[in-house]
């Protein structure tokens, strides 16, 4: 009785994990579409398209543009 009990307690914890997992995923993607709309919002406020569609493409040069306008 005590290994189906531990079963049932893994299931159980392995569901929860992934249940979280699953939870942090989709802030990571909510956080990341923030981020993304205020580099584009400025980007598009000071004239820069070229810029912008670049950093669609090359994800350093996102990742530059991230950090030089602090988002």
């Amino acid at each position: 009785m005590c290994k189906a009990l531990d079963d049932i307690k893994r299931h159980a914890e392995k569901k929860g994990e992934r249940k979280g997992e699953k939870k942090g995923e989709k802030k990571g993607a909510e956080e990341m579409r923030r981020r993304t709309n205020i580099l584009i919002q400025r980007l598009l406020a000071e004239g820069r398209q070229e810029d912008l569609l670049r950093s669609t493409s090359d994800s350093l040069f996102q990742q530059q543009l991230f950090r030089k306008y602090h988002i």
